[in-house]
């Protein structure tokens, strides 16, 4: 609870509007910077076959940047990134 002298302006209350437009951005980095970056579609969402494609990308993006095989990539639990398939 908040307390207001009646002397004090009211809160403004602001209206919530939707975004006009929003994006999905895959970022992987290492300690020198950015290594792949990779925007997702209006309205998709990162599935475990969307998942893979973008592995698949970041695997030839470090060969082209010269990583080694000993690299580790760290990604947290949600559903796509944990299944099988991936």
């Amino acid at each position: 609870m908040e307390y207001w002298h009646k002397t004090f302006p009211s809160p403004r209350k602001f209206k919530v509007v939707a975004s006009a437009r929003k994006a999905l951005l895959n970022v992987f980095w290492d300690m020198k910077g950015v290594v792949h970056m990779e925007f997702l579609e209006q309205g998709q969402t990162v599935n475990s076959k969307q998942y893979i494609s973008t592995l698949r990308a970041l695997k030839l993006r470090l060969r082209h940047v010269g990583h080694n095989k000993d690299s580790i990539l760290q990604h947290d639990n949600a559903c796509p990134l944990t299944s099988p398939q991936t």
